[in-house]
């Protein structure tokens, strides 16, 4: 009886087939997948380390088997590939699995997946690879780094040669380690440390905010933990919860959140805001929004949701319909923009070659509307938010700037963001020349090289007046 494929193996095939094949995105393929869920702890780790690894390392992964294999990439069943991939990332980047079980397993996966044709095939590509004898050539700096040469360019024309080999490099030291962010109206980080302690989980503090903190699951689901049940916090990566840090939220009594799903930084804000403020959180998606009402419920936290697509040119006469009190504008807008999330690439690994030069074009037009939308929008002596989680400048600090040297750009002025963020992490920013010039100019930008973590760009706008 010829023993059977390993489940781990066979729920991380089954994730990659969805985001190879089907354009899924990683993440959410991997939460829905019912056997990823049964798996145990360790193995449910080992399915999630070569699901991400397979993805971050699939250009360098290609370029290994193109050169083993005598049939051209495209012409290898879609399948048998997939399986290829995952043993190469065994044998070449796991690091702690031997080479005769990658093969063995890749070919045990050939037969569960009735393509025992292809067993020979995958058995012979997999044996001939050594990872010691792979060498790289100065042209394909880019691949070995797992981006494309296009992207790699781009990284080299923002940042300079070196400094994109630095950002590359960031961005493949995975890490996954659950950031929360603590609901404040509830709980403080001690209190909150001690529950979840008691749970069975290990508690790590932020690195630059006292209301993250890093969490080990340990053997349970999120879902499982009261404190998880009971709104005690939610999960949020620590740059992202930047823009509640310096919202001044606690001083605003009318919010907008333009593009608020999946809610969490409405959430923050709605944490933070006085009792009597209200906020309204927006988004173009009902069922995206669904997400948003979930998570405000969970938290038990209180806002309007309105389903408009905040770039719309009637976007404005809508809401003010909806809601009177807008005539005079609102104390405080998030603009957190849909962008090419190119700050996500060790979180959303599948950018790294879904994202080229093309797309990055059509992202600043519709910035730019959200952002004359929420300017219109906003009461003299407001706040404007402006944040994406993209590292391209086009999207970030230069669309900002293009905004105020229009003509509503005028109305407003750009605040000192310095003043509002944690000491350590602006030691860390202005340590590295690009990050401290941009902070000199009064904009925020996180790169995984200077301040760990996602990619993310901030900057806030004051309107003029009183």
């Amino acid at each position: 009886m010829k023993a059977k494929a390993d489940k781990a193996r066979i729920a991380a095939a089954e994730v990659l087939c969805d985001v190879f094949l089907q354009d899924a995105f990683s993440n959410e393929s991997l939460e829905k997948n019912q056997r990823i869920s049964s798996l145990r702890k360790e193995e449910r780790a080992f399915a999630t380390a070569m699901v991400y690894g397979c993805l971050t390392y699939r250009l360098p992964i290609d370029f290994i088997i193109a050169k083993q294999s005598e049939r051209k990439l495209e012409k290898i069943d879609p399948l048998v590939l997939i399986i290829l991939r995952m043993g190469v990332w065994q044998i070449c980047y796991s690091y702690s699995v031997p080479k005769f079980a990658a093969v063995d397993e890749s070919v045990k996966l050939c037969r569960y997946f009735r393509r025992p044709r292809s067993a020979a095939f995958v058995n012979a590509i997999l044996r001939r690879i050594d990872p010691g004898k792979i060498s790289w050539r100065s042209k394909d700096r880019g691949i070995e780094l797992g981006l494309g040469n296009e992207l790699f360019g781009l990284f080299k024309k923002w940042f300079g040669d070196e400094e994109a080999i630095a950002v590359a490099e960031a961005f493949l030291k995975n890490h996954f380690d659950i950031c929360l962010r603590v609901n404040r109206k509830y709980t403080d980080p001690e209190q909150l440390s001690r529950s979840l302690a008691r749970e069975g989980a290990k508690i790590k503090p932020g690195r630059y905010f006292s209301h993250a903190l890093y969490l080990d699951l340990g053997e349970k689901r999120m879902e499982e933990f009261q404190s998880f049940k009971d709104g005690l916090f939610m999960v949020q990566e620590e740059a992202a919860q930047a823009v509640g840090f310096v919202s001044h939220a606690d001083k605003k009594k009318l919010l907008l959140d333009l593009c608020a799903a999946p809610g969490g930084k409405s959430c923050d804000l709605a944490e933070r805001m006085p009792a009597e403020a209200k906020l309204i959180a927006i988004d173009i998606s009902e069922r995206r929004l669904d997400l948003a009402r979930e998570n405000t419920k969970r938290l038990k936290l209180d806002m309007d949701f309105f389903v408009a697509d905040a770039a719309d040119s009637d976007f404005t006469r809508r809401l003010q319909v909806a809601y009177p009190s807008l005539e005079k504008g609102a104390d405080l807008l998030l603009v957190d923009v849909p962008c090419s999330g190119l700050g996500l690439l060790a979180r959303k690994p599948e950018l790294r070659w879904r994202v080229g030069y093309e797309d990055l074009k059509r992202f600043p037009p519709i910035q730019r509307q959200l952002l004359e939308n929420a300017a219109g929008l906003c009461a003299k002596g407001g706040e404007v938010i402006y944040s994406t989680c993209t590292l391209n400048p086009a999207e970030n600090h230069e669309l900002v700037k293009s905004f105020l040297a229009g003509q509503m750009g005028e109305q407003f002025t750009l605040l000192p963001i310095r003043e509002r963020l944690p000491d350590s992490l602006v030691a860390d920013l202005q340590a590295n020349p690009y990050t401290s010039a941009l902070l000199e100019e009064n904009f925020l930008l996180f790169r995984p090289d200077v301040s760990g973590g996602d990619g993310f760009f901030i900057a806030v706008l004051k309107k003029k007046g009183d």
